[in-house]
């Protein structure tokens, strides 16, 4: 997890992220609810799941994402934004 986008959460609330989550299609709802699972009690919003590929929309605390980071089932933790259709995405 970028540094920056931990020390964002703490400055704004909250950020949104793409998370990449372990295991193939078969695991999806059963990966995704294990992530959701270990954010209770964190403040987090689903902004969308995803039925057919692994991975994960979310807007999260700096708590949330910390768990996120810990997670067996998180492989990656991207940071979620617009981007134009010019701009090149790092």
């Amino acid at each position: 997890m970028p540094a920056e986008l931990l020390a964002r959460a703490e400055s704004e609330q909250t950020v949104r992220v793409v998370v990449e989550l372990q295991g193939g299609i078969e695991e999806i709802k059963t990966s995704q609810a294990l992530v959701l699972q270990a954010l209770e009690g964190t403040h987090y919003r689903v902004t969308r799941r995803y039925q057919t590929i692994p991975f994960l929309a979310l807007e999260v605390s700096a708590e949330a994402l910390r768990r996120l980071a810990h997670s067996p089932v998180v492989r990656r933790i991207h940071e979620d934004r617009v981007a134009s259709p010019q701009e090149k995405t790092p």
